[in-house]
């Protein structure tokens, strides 16, 4: 994979640090990776990287490291219900009309945790 086909860039900000997760994937194949990144302040940009989160390799791996179908997702928790996913309408970047899919319910995360 080249340096330009590092994309999709998502900061979040946790236990006082912000972790950027970000997408590496090669075009048109299951070569694909997500990694991390974080830093104690965005404006230190004192960034450490955290290596890959996941990845999928052509050949090696059934899944695909990220959606294939570059179609918006947004996953989300609710409290109490556990962990969803829902398509995003490209024009308005709000749930589109269909499911919205509970992944892991609240049982299982308690168990995880």
């Amino acid at each position: 994979m080249r340096k330009n086909d590092v994309w999709g860039p998502n900061i979040e900000y946790y236990k006082e640090k912000y972790y950027m997760y970000y997408s590496v994937s090669e075009f048109g194949k299951k070569n694909s990776a997500i990694g991390v990144v974080a830093c104690s302040s965005i404006l230190k940009g004192d960034w450490k990287d955290g290596g890959v989160v996941l990845s999928s390799k052509e050949g090696q791996s059934e899944h695909n490291a990220i959606d294939p179908s570059n179609k918006p997702w947004l996953v989300f928790g609710l409290w109490g219900d556990g962990i969803h996913i829902v398509y995003l309408d490209v024009n308005t970047m709000k749930p589109s009309e269909g499911y919205i899919v509970l992944l892991v319910n609240q049982a299982v995360l308690k168990e995880l945790a």
